[in-house]
């Protein structure tokens, strides 16, 4: 027997890579997510990872994170992103070629800050998406409306001085920290270029422990920081993607006017289906 096998003729070989080139290109294009099974010692085997068939330019997946206070809020985007995989922490979705962290982190600064602390620690994501409701200082933004948050700040933060409130900058200590604020202890976050992104119309937020609800409080938000919307997460989740360097839009949809508390005038449901719509766009665009 012969130790080695002829060659080829050069237009076998070329048409087997040719084949072989055309099985990869393929493989690439399925728009699916294969699942690896790991078994621990006395456990069951459990869904771990995903693994996109398909690839963004650069030979990885586009990586998303999609951060809600609660399950709510994000529902309609979950619902239509189908079956995903609980990797503890965050459960795993793909779109096409885009595979989908969703973050439910619970309300609040504190909260927010420390999930998506934790989540941005363990994965590099092309982008960040917070995805909530707002109340409305802004008359032209109604009930429904989806808005872009461009600058955004933690309203409470400062030094009471009879009825007026310090802020950070007036205190000398808005450079404090490794991140920068301006000058009026603002964050900042340039638009993402994603189309859906960019005709949503870009306001000015606060982020509060507590939601306004009474004509002082009110007044003196409106006078102090001209604010548009109000959320309870939206500065946090800034701070934490500025903090690892990751691209971020924060996106909400009006539920309510800020008012004396009238809850029963809140749209809730309204808000939520018009979110929906717009990060599903927002998803199809990356």
């Amino acid at each position: 027997m012969s130790s080695s096998s002829p060659s080829a003729p050069d237009g076998d070989e070329n048409a087997a890579r040719g084949t072989r080139m055309a099985r990869r290109e393929g493989r690439a294009r399925r728009e699916y997510w294969s699942v690896e099974q790991r078994r621990q010692p006395g456990r069951p085997a459990r869904q771990v990872a995903f693994e996109p068939r398909g690839r963004a330019a650069g030979g990885r997946p586009t990586r998303l994170l999609v951060v809600a206070a609660t399950p709510g809020e994000i529902a309609p985007v979950v619902e239509r992103l189908g079956d995903g995989i609980d990797n503890g922490l965050l459960r795993s979705y793909c779109r096409h070629t885009t595979q989908i962290d969703v973050l439910i982190t619970g309300v609040g600064m504190v909260p927010t800050a420390v999930w998506c602390t934790r989540a941005l620690a363990k994965t590099r994501y092309d982008l960040c998406i917070n995805c909530g409701v707002c109340g409305s200082f802004d008359p032209a933004l109604a009930p429904g409306t989806v808005v872009r948050v461009a600058s955004d700040r933690i309203a409470g933060l400062g030094a009471e001085s009879g009825d007026e409130l310090l802020s950070l900058a007036e205190l000398g200590l808005a450079e404090a920290g490794p991140h920068k604020l301006s000058g009026g202890g603002e964050l900042r976050a340039a638009c993402p270029a994603n189309a859906a992104i960019r005709t949503l119309p870009a306001v000015r937020g606060i982020t509060v422990n507590a939601v306004h609800g009474s004509e002082r409080s009110i007044r003196l938000a409106v006078e102090r920081f001209q604010p548009q919307v109000e959320s309870m997460e939206g500065a946090a989740f800034m701070y934490a993607c500025m903090a690892h360097g990751v691209e971020l839009a924060q996106i909400r949809a009006v539920s309510n006017v800020v008012e004396p508390r009238n809850r029963q005038a809140w749209k809730l449901p309204e808000a939520i289906a018009s979110l929906g719509e717009a990060a599903l766009r927002i998803l199809d665009q990356t």
